[in-house]
């Protein structure tokens, strides 16, 4: 594999892929026999790990878009230095501090928050050949999840998204005006020009340049093929000086 697929970006977008994959080989199917059949036949243990697994996997591919969302974010503000803020290992790290974010919301079931004496670990049986698995219904646990995977996230991404959209307005703007100002954290050291290529009008004006160009160059080889033939040559000042 080429290195240059090995950067930071590539690195987290694989790690969602993965993390989208591993939801949809382990959850999907046996959610899939759960909505069919309206009763969860797998047993109480395998309720719990399914349960365990979905808000782990759930939330971790909801992370992992916040983690991509700031890497565009610092990309965009700071073009200059990206390679160096962003590094393959400091990737890995956060992508270590999801999966640990994940757990940390996935982890109060494992240690009987939503265990009752009417309930084991999200699975319910009352006896009438219909058990169900459901997620704890505990406000405590449904806030604290509820904030974890979905409102801070949504937060913290729309934060990121409306920098990188108030950056490239700013830089829409420099780039139409030529001109933009280089800060250096707060300080405004001044500023720098921004090459924005040619408009069609510049074009046009570049070809009739040209072709002005090329006609001086013809008149000037007529006249010195001229001057050659009739033994006259052009005298600083003057037109032509005859021998």
């Amino acid at each position: 594999m080429s290195s240059k697929l090995r950067g930071a970006t590539n690195l987290l977008i694989v790690s969602l892929a993965v993390t989208d994959l591993l939801l949809g080989i382990l959850i999907l199917p046996m959610s899939a026999i759960h909505e069919v059949l309206d009763v969860w036949i797998l047993g109480s243990q395998l309720c719990f790990i399914w349960l365990s697994v979905d808000v782990l996997t759930s939330t971790a591919s909801i992370l992992h878009l916040v983690v991509i969302s700031l890497d565009r974010y610092i990309a965009v503000t700071h073009p200059v230095t990206y390679p160096n803020i962003m590094t393959t290992s400091r990737a890995k790290m956060l992508i270590l501090g999801v999966w640990t974010i994940s757990f940390v919301i996935c982890f109060p079931p494992l240690v009987g928050w939503n265990t009752s004496d009417e309930t084991t670990m999200g699975y319910i049986d009352t006896g009438n050949c219909s058990p169900q698995c459901t997620l704890s219904s505990d406000p405590g646990y449904v806030v604290y999840s509820a904030v974890g995977s979905f409102f801070a996230p949504m937060f913290v991404m729309i934060f990121f998204n409306w920098r990188i959209y108030r950056t490239a307005k700013r830089t829409t703007k420099a780039i139409r005006q030529g001109f933009t100002r280089v800060k250096n954290g707060s300080t405004d050291i001044g500023g720098m020009g921004i090459h924005r290529g040619r408009t069609t009008r510049e074009k046009d004006h570049g070809k009739l340049e040209k072709d002005y160009i090329e006609l001086a160059t013809f008149t000037r080889n007529i006249t010195i093929s001229f001057a050659k033939k009739n033994k006259v040559i052009m005298a600083p000042g003057k037109k032509l000086a005859c021998l």
